[in-house]
């Protein structure tokens, strides 16, 4: 079983709707976003709870990219 981890008290953009304040998350997948309050009660006991302080959270940021001419 997958360990679930809760992100609190952030400032958090899923990508779809709008930005919300903690997300529970298992492996891949989002098992929930609300508020701190909200994902608290549903994370259980077991969770990893990680207090963001409020920084940002962008689920999914990959940045892939190459500057050629200084590579050359």
């Amino acid at each position: 079983m997958k360990k679930r981890i809760a992100l609190t008290n952030g400032k958090i953009f899923p990508g779809k709707g709008e930005e919300c304040e903690a997300i529970l998350i298992s492996g891949e997948q989002i098992l929930g976003l609300g508020s701190s309050a909200k994902i608290m009660a549903l994370a259980g006991p077991d969770a990893g709870i990680v207090d963001l302080g409020g920084r940002r959270v962008i689920p999914g940021l990959i940045d892939s990219h190459n500057h050629v001419l200084s590579g050359a």
